[in-house]
């Protein structure tokens, strides 16, 4: 659920079934970082902000030489509009592991974008490298967008929409589903318009 990589509709809701998991989890081991981070993460996507923020905090707290969980919380800051103590928290994890999975650059992609220093939004989207990711050539297309690069954007737009098709009939609603906060939505969306993603009237 969290990278959209299942095409073929669960048994059920897949929500429900990681929440359950992961409050077994955490039932079993409270003290573990892993399982603390495992349950933020089905908080966050179930809309639960505060209290999925909270667990990826005390996650932190349990380890914080884990660099996959000090990553977590990092991008969930960014995506809420706590940019300054995100980026701070982002730089830690490359700290930490110098080697990092390209997912870690989400986080200073979209505060890079948020702020309007594009150039390094770009930077960061394309070392994100997730070629399967829909999110990840959606990011690149709203940059490209806000660059004036549109000939990249719209090639960066299809790829998206291939990936996921959603994209070209509810964006924003996309974008919801990932509980990006409201100001974060308007510029990604204002991008991917430049970019040339026909934006459903409905949507705004």
């Amino acid at each position: 659920y969290r990278w959209d990589f299942n095409r073929r509709p669960p048994p059920r809701n897949p929500l429900v079934a990681a929440l359950a998991a992961a409050r077994r989890a955490v039932a079993l081991d409270p003290e573990s970082a892993s399982t603390r981070s495992a349950l933020a993460e089905v908080l966050f996507f179930l809309g639960e902000i505060d209290e999925s923020l909270a667990e990826a905090e005390r996650s932190v707290a349990l380890n914080p030489n884990n660099a996959e969980v000090v990553a977590m919380l990092a991008l969930r800051l960014i995506m809420t509009g706590q940019g300054e103590r995100g980026l701070a928290l982002n730089r830690e994890a490359f700290a930490l592991n110098p080697a990092a999975p390209g997912w870690y650059y989400f986080a200073p992609a979209l505060q890079n974008l948020r702020e309007g220093d594009h150039e390094a939004a770009l930077d960061a989207a394309v070392r994100i490298q997730m070629p399967d990711f829909y999110l990840q050539h959606a990011l690149l297309a709203a940059v490209y967008g806000h660059l004036g690069r549109t000939e990249e954007g719209a090639r960066a737009v299809a790829s998206a929409v291939e990936l996921q098709p959603r994209l070209a009939g509810c964006p924003r609603g996309l974008l919801a589903e990932r509980h990006l906060d409201p100001p974060l939505v308007d510029i990604v969306m204002a991008g991917l318009a430049r970019a040339g993603l026909d934006v459903p009237p409905n949507e705004g």
